[in-house]
């Protein structure tokens, strides 16, 4: 019985620990200039097929035929919750979708990405 015990307690010490290391916290909406993460292309769009701000992101990349490169993100409906893993609370800190990055950049909102996408290309 004490070995049941302290199994079930250091199992839930276990699960505190992972949870407390997945914190999220809101982001101010817009371009973040001071972080600046590695890429391989000049746009990246971290989305989910079945997020709508992830559908029109992509329909606005579409119409002013900007090439970048699409990272899937599964959410809730997989059941793999790869929003609240620790490398995409890199990405973005609030867990969610879209995310879009012009050299490096994080945008977040998705207003916000299509003002800057639309100021971008207009140039």
């Amino acid at each position: 019985m004490l070995y049941l015990f302290s199994g079930v307690v250091m199992l839930a010490a276990c699960l505190f620990y992972k949870r407390s290391q997945r914190k999220t916290f809101s982001v101010k909406a817009g371009l973040n200039a001071e972080l600046m993460l590695s890429h391989e292309n000049i746009w990246i769009l971290y989305n989910n097929q079945f997020s709508l701000c992830s559908k029109k992101l992509r329909v606005c990349l579409a119409e002013y035929d900007v090439t970048y490169t699409s990272k899937h993100v599964d959410l809730i409906e997989t059941g793999s919750y790869e929003n609240i893993s620790r490398g995409f609370l890199k990405v973005n800190p609030a867990a969610t979708v879209p995310v879009l990055f012009h050299n490096g950049n994080p945008i977040y909102e998705s207003h916000e990405q299509l003002k800057y996408i639309v100021e971008q290309v207009d140039k």
